[in-house]
């Protein structure tokens, strides 16, 4: 038996992570459309979108300029003001270029849009 255990390589465990999976075909989806949508400001690309009271929380990437609170944007013909801002689930006052977060956004007129992962909001 310490013959075998001295030529035969010693196997590492494996380390297990938790998280969400996102088929191949999907992330090579959102990555395509983050290079053809280039903002012309401020951009941000959606990655999830959840109903948070009386406002939306859009989870994703800030790709350029800084996103800050209170800053406004439209998409669909629909206004929106970002209420808040969060990092690592803590309030941070904004999102830099590249950073991953979360904006809790209110819409002015009270009606929601059909917001989907992969698209770009621009500020």
């Amino acid at each position: 038996m310490d013959l075998l255990n001295k030529i035969l390589p010693k196997k590492q465990p494996k380390e297990h992570t938790l998280g969400v999976c996102i088929p191949d075909a999907s992330k090579r989806n959102i990555a395509k459309k983050a290079e053809e949508q280039q903002p012309s400001g401020y951009g941000f690309l959606v990655s999830g979108i959840f109903h948070v009271q009386d406002s939306i929380m859009i989870k994703g990437t800030a790709l350029s300029g800084t996103i800050k609170q209170n800053d406004k944007t439209s998409f669909n013909g629909l206004n929106f003001e970002v209420e808040s801002i969060q990092l690592d689930n803590k309030d941070v006052e904004s999102l830099e270029n590249g950073q991953k977060g979360a904006l809790f956004l209110k819409p002015k007129d009270g009606k929601f849009p059909i917001i989907k992962a992969g698209d770009m909001l621009e500020f």
